[in-house]
């Protein structure tokens, strides 16, 4: 496939869990998945919405700052939840999108599960909800990718003093400040740049933003799990290598589910 390594490596994902080569076989999986022209008829009309999403996002921003930052003259409450900022900007639509062409439309057979994610005390108030592997689920292949892709933006790569180590880290004010130069190179709204509406007071904490690639992470982990136990279920990997995965995977202060290097080639060599 002409391309296929460029497009891949937009979406490697620092993860923190060394399961890099398995999120490549994951992404492979779902590149061959889409071959098929009728399982990417749903794509344009996603894209068609994340655009009108777009435009109603800078919309809110004009008039929230037209309103002087006062949300209730917009028919807000003094408590915004996402739910609310979801309804306002229309994800709705792409949420339609992704059930009705889902073979999961119904909630109940989603099998989702819920992650206690609460180790330490620096890693408390966190759940997250999980999928399993399932390309004909959207909802999950959206959610995956959108993770790989966020996870791989402006990674920064040390290398370590001594023997050869490097070192991957990720910095989410960086992203954060890449995104909002991008801004500037919106569309002007009355004459004002999009960037111009966000004030000081709107820009997010670095703990928030942490925790939300955090959180990221441990739905990536556990959806990767999941692939390699289905995968070697799959393709008849005898009960020795299937319970050699399930007893040498381990689960990390940070609540990201390892999967070891070796038991896990095994399973992607057969496949």
């Amino acid at each position: 496939m002409t391309g296929t390594n460029d497009i891949l490596a937009e979406f490697d994902a620092h993860v923190g869990d060394c399961s890099c080569h398995l999120r490549a076989q994951m992404l492979l999986s779902l590149t061959c998945y889409y071959r098929e022209s009728k399982r990417r008829e749903w794509i344009h009309d996603a894209i068609e919405a994340l655009k009108n999403i777009k435009n109603n996002i800078i919309t809110m921003y004009s008039d929230i700052h037209r309103a002087h930052g006062v949300v209730r003259s917009l028919g807000f409450s003094s408590l915004i939840s996402l739910d609310d900022l979801f309804d306002r900007i229309g994800c709705t639509s792409l949420f339609k999108i992704l059930d009705n062409q889902s073979s999961k439309i119904d909630s109940d057979s989603k099998d989702e599960k819920s992650i206690d994610t609460n180790p330490t005390i620096g890693h408390q108030n966190r759940k997250v909800t999980g999928d399993k592997w399932n390309l004909s689920d959207y909802r999950m292949v959206t959610r995956f990718l959108s993770s790989c892709r966020l996870l791989s933006l402006y990674k920064t790569a040390t290398l370590e003093p001594g023997a050869t180590h490097i070192s991957y880290r990720l910095d989410p004010l960086v992203v954060f400040s890449e995104n909002k130069k991008q801004l500037d190179q919106l569309d002007l709204i009355n004459n004002d740049l999009l960037s111009n509406l966000i004030t000081h007071h709107d820009l997010p904490f670095r703990t928030t933003l942490i925790n939300e690639m955090e959180n990221m992470q441990i739905y990536i982990t556990e959806l990767t799990s999941d692939w390699i136990s289905r995968l070697s279920d799959e393709i008849g990997l005898g009960e020795p290598i299937q319970r050699l995965l399930q007893n040498s995977t381990r689960l990390s202060v940070r609540k990201l589910r390892c999967i070891p290097a070796y038991p896990s080639l095994l399973a992607i060599r057969f496949e």
